[in-house]
């Protein structure tokens, strides 16, 4: 969208996501996924119908396809959703957050999955990757468009962030806690797991 080098927008991007997942660490990731939220189901959410709309309607998207990409699909839970337990102050929190994620995931989980379908019913020949973002560019208007693609990048970042403080956190308790030092304190730890 900017125009700049896909690598100098992943170095800036990265730069960003670093800088605040060391500094706060799974405070300030939980901080930002917060916002991030706001953002995703917001701008994801904005999309469906402006999308719709301009490719003649759920109908004209579905006589496009082929049968089985409307199947339902789930994937695994991966590190940056397991931690969030882990980071929970009790037990009783840690169910009461999944109840509400799932409530929340059930009511926005086809969203995004819609602007796929649009994306593999209207342009067949682009690369999963690029699906939102062709979509956004070429079904909705300017500004609709940016909040998009703010949504593709928060959801990029919330997933980053998780991964880069869980990567962090294995290396510390698993590497140099185990091997390297049983006595080391919980500032100590903590002062390595930034440094990684």
């Amino acid at each position: 969208l900017t125009g700049l080098s896909t690598e100098l927008a992943i170095l800036i991007c990265g730069a960003v996501l670093v800088i605040y997942t060391m500094s706060g660490g799974m405070w300030s990731v939980t901080m930002t996924d917060v916002i991030h939220f706001f953002v995703l189901v917001g701008g994801f959410s904005l999309a469906v119908p402006f999308v719709l709309h301009n490719v003649g309607g759920w109908e004209t998207v579905v006589a496009k396809l082929p049968p089985e990409q409307l199947g339902f699909m789930t994937f695994s839970t991966g590190q940056e959703s397991v931690q969030r337990y882990f980071a929970a102050k009790d037990e009783k929190t840690a169910v009461l957050g999944s109840i509400i994620c799932g409530i929340i995931m059930a009511l926005f989980a086809f969203v995004p999955a819609v602007l796929g379908l649009v994306a593999l019913a209207e342009f067949p020949n682009i690369e999963a990757n690029n699906a939102v973002a062709t979509v956004a560019l070429n079904l909705m208007p300017p500004v609709m468009a940016g909040f998009v693609m703010a949504a593709v990048v928060s959801a990029t970042l919330s997933s980053g962030a998780g991964d880069l403080l869980g990567a962090a956190t294995v290396f510390t308790k698993d590497i140099v806690e185990h091997h390297f030092g049983k006595s080391l304190t919980d500032a100590q730890l903590t002062r390595y797991s930034r440094l990684c």
